[in-house]
């Protein structure tokens, strides 16, 4: 379903290359203190966050940032795996997951 390589893991930063497979869902989940910053290198995928905010599409190139506490997860709607760039920092590493 999802697959990464970590490309820097220092301190409080993780970025890593993530991979989505086509019709995937990574899970809902929140970081207590990690914001993220999201950039598409290939494909598409769909933000969705329990912000008040509606779903964000990316495409390459396309950018987001979800700050800490805030419930997110990412469909790939596409028939094709995406790619994008992730980048954790702020704090201590979580991974809260949640039923949506």
């Amino acid at each position: 379903m999802t697959s990464h390589t970590v490309l820097l893991e220092h301190g409080s930063v993780l970025v890593r290359v993530m991979e989505l497979a086509a019709l995937a869902t990574a899970p809902a989940h929140y970081h207590s203190t990690v914001h993220e910053y999201i950039v598409c290198l290939e494909g598409e995928i769909t933000i969705h966050a329990n912000d008040g905010e509606a779903p964000k599409v990316l495409q390459e190139g396309d950018h987001a940032c979800i700050p800490a506490r805030v419930v997110h997860w990412l469909r790939n709607e596409s028939r094709f795996t995406s790619k994008y760039l992730l980048s954790q920092s702020g704090g201590d590493y979580d991974f809260l997951e949640v039923t949506v």
